[in-house]
């Protein structure tokens, strides 16, 4: 009961914490976002709900959206730290694509996949059919599997160079990040998100099952008190500038980083921009609460140090039972080997003095015979 009140009181203490980031609307209507960069600039591309592609990019006067033709029908998109993009047709093969920016099309590669994230055209994190992980760093020519478990959404960071996978797993929601070959450790117990976006390990971002966004901290996820609508997508760059979607389709952008607000001529809407704050209610003394913090933090790892040692000595008991089994399996099957050899020498002493009596007997009768002769 003492470690339950504890617990409890941590996660008081960090939901409590002051936070300020204050968001910008940006005028389009879309329903997949993805933000990246390119040139070290930024770059966010979207799909409207009737299919179109636009890249918006607020490093250039105006910031327009110019549409990008999708005669594959793409429906899902995803945008690198380098600023490659690859999206997935809505075809039952789910085939993807990589753009060229050069000449305004889109090429086909190798792969197959519900989902699709990007670091850069080196690290390419497709999401398989069979919701099996796959990673590819040959720009999509080939990929192999890095999960034997199956997961329903994957995010990787958007900072080039920096290895950084992390997984909705299907079976019980949490959130697991790759470690290397297919392994997969827990990063995160909640099993409330649906999306996540990684733009570095400082800049990971999410959206609940209720609409929320939430930011992780480093040790939970904290919800973004605003007065939108509810949320579908969002992205983060290594930046952490993040682009959110909600669900009507309006476009939101923070101002943690320079975002331009200007009018911007897009196909489907003009008008201005509207600022927004999103914040939460700031706590005194907040000395004392980080203290308290990383106290309770402490604390949540000694416990977790114990529960990860008793699982170890749970699983050498029962290697020592199985082996207790083996063993007296062997000693059994030596029983019996040692019973039927022993029963065979009976026969086989039981055979020779059966031959004896007969010989006697044998030995008998001719002598009784010479005897009457």
């Amino acid at each position: 009961m003492r470690r339950q009140n504890k617990f409890s009181l941590i996660l008081l203490l960090i939901f409590s914490q002051s936070l300020t980031a204050q968001f910008v609307k940006i005028p389009g209507t879309l329903k997949n976002i993805a933000v990246g960069k390119q040139n070290g600039q930024l770059v966010v591309y979207g799909i409207h709900p009737n299919t179109s592609i636009y890249k918006y990019s607020p490093s250039t006067t105006p910031a327009p959206w110019a549409p990008i033709q999708n005669p594959y029908r793409i429906n899902q998109i995803d945008v690198g730290g380098d600023g490659t993009l690859m999206g997935i047709n809505m075809a039952g093969v789910k085939n993807t694509f990589k753009y060229d920016p050069n000449n305004n099309q889109w090429l086909p590669t190798n792969l197959t996949s519900e989902q699709i994230a990007l670091n850069s055209q080196k690290l390419i994190i497709p999401l398989a059919k069979n919701f099996v992980v796959f990673e590819s760093n040959n720009n999509g020519m080939s990929a192999f599997p890095i999960s034997t478990n199956k997961f329903s959404y994957i995010a990787t960071s958007k900072k080039v160079g920096e290895r950084l996978i992390l997984g909705i797993n299907r079976q019980d929601n949490k959130i697991y990040k790759h470690q290397g070959g297919k392994i997969w450790t827990l990063f995160s117990s909640t099993t409330d998100l649906k999306k996540i976006s990684v733009g570095s390990a400082q800049n990971i971002w999410g959206i609940n099952t209720q609409g929320n966004l939430v930011k992780w901290n480093s040790s939970t996820w904290i919800k973004q008190e605003t007065n939108m609508q509810s949320f579908k997508d969002l992205s983060v760059n290594d930046d952490g500038i993040v682009f959110c979607v909600t669900n009507n389709g309006e476009i939101f952008a923070n101002l943690s980083a320079p975002v331009p607000q200007q009018t911007i001529q897009n196909p489907e809407t003009q008008t201005t921009n509207e600022s927004i704050q999103i914040s939460q209610t700031p706590v005194t003394n907040d000395i004392n609460l980080k203290t308290k913090i990383n106290e309770q933090s402490e604390e949540i790892a000694q416990l977790k140090q114990e529960q990860t040692q008793q699982k170890q000595e749970i699983e050498d008991l029962k290697q020592k039972i199985t082996n207790i089994d083996s063993t007296i399996q062997t000693q059994q099957q030596s029983v019996i080997q040692a019973q039927q050899l022993e029963a065979q020498q009976a026969q086989q002493l039981a055979a020779q003095q059966a031959q004896q009596v007969a010989a006697q007997k044998l030995a008998t009768q001719q002598a009784a015979k010479l005897e009457n002769e």
